[in-house]
């Protein structure tokens, strides 16, 4: 997830499933109608506010798809862009990566836990 703004051509470029340059356009167009997208000399950028919730909901729906065993998200969305600025990486690991690794080491304590427990 882009923590700045981007351009047109970055963000098509960077979707795992193509989107033709006008699709794109007339989405990102719904997007700031509705106030979720904002756009700028640099490119688009998303809202704060939108941008946390994505952020939480990302880190959740990620952390049920690898207990679940049913990748979804992790098969269509980087949770790191490595070629992104070396920021905007740090940013991802911190703000992506390490509350996934908390959370997923403290879901998997809870389940061994469960399991010594009835053993």
């Amino acid at each position: 997830m882009a923590r700045e703004a981007i351009g047109l051509e970055e963000l098509r470029s960077d979707l795992v499933q193509p989107l033709s340059k006008g699709t794109l356009f007339e989405l990102l167009r719904s997007l700031r109608r509705r106030s979720l997208v904002e756009q700028s000399e640099m490119g688009f950028t998303l809202q704060n506010v939108v941008m946390e919730f994505l952020t939480d909901f990302l880190v959740e729906c990620t952390l049920a798809e690898i207990l679940l065993l049913v990748p979804h998200y992790l098969q269509s969305h980087a949770l790191v862009k490595a070629q992104a600025k070396e920021y905007v990486r740090e940013s991802q690991l911190r703000l992506l990566m390490q509350p996934l690794a908390e959370r997923l080491l403290a879901a998997l304590g809870m389940a061994l836990k469960r399991k010594c427990a009835h053993s």
